[in-house]
């Protein structure tokens, strides 16, 4: 807990994550409050103290790459173990910036942003309508050259449908079945 007041009273995640000497302590804030969110359930929301939504919408913005893809890390562990964290995340605008970043030109970012959008969908339907608008996303994503961020897109479309029929329509409408078969016929992953 003495951990979690120096970072709240510290402001953190506040360092500019566009100056070079400056994004090397954000990334290891950022493993830090990784590798809690990971232990567990309850240290994981222990980090409900520290607000970090608007930082990490600015470091989602970051012209580093591996900030860009830590902060979707971050934030797809924050939604691991529970869906403690959905409210934030639906209010923060974080969901927007993670659709976009499944697009971005590093595959690790996108594999990251991917991931974190299915952990928001895991637990329950709670964000389900505002993630409505990042199916096209990822129905892109099938033409990815990245295995393994095809193989998150595909565990995040079975997460959007997995709690409620809410998108079942707008899978439909948009062709996901048919571009899920598709992707099926026409992959030879190399992914274990």
């Amino acid at each position: 807990k003495g951990f979690l007041e120096f970072l709240r009273s510290n402001k953190f995640l506040q360092l500019n994550p566009n100056i070079e000497e400056e994004q090397a302590l954000l990334s290891e804030h950022l493993s830090v409050l990784t590798h809690v969110a990971i232990s567990s359930k309850e240290n994981c929301e222990s980090l409900s103290m520290v607000s970090f939504f608007e930082d990490l919408k600015s470091i989602m913005n970051s012209n580093s790459e591996a900030l860009r893809e830590k902060a979707c890390r971050f934030i797809g562990q924050l939604c691991k173990h529970s869906s403690f964290y959905y409210k934030d995340i639906g209010n923060s605008g974080v969901l927007t910036l993670l659709g976009r970043l499944c697009g971005d030109p590093s595959p690790n970012v996108r594999r990251s942003a991917c991931l974190a959008i299915g952990n928001a969908a895991f637990h329950d339907s709670s964000l389900y309508l505002q993630l409505r608008p990042l199916i096209p996303i990822l129905i892109s994503i099938i033409n990815d050259t990245d295995d393994r961020t095809k193989v998150n897109m595909v565990g995040t479309l079975n997460n959007m449908v997995r709690n409620s029929d809410q998108l079942h329509s707008d899978f439909v409408s948009l062709g996901v079945p048919r571009h899920l078969i598709h992707l099926l016929f026409t992959t030879k992953s190399s992914v274990n």
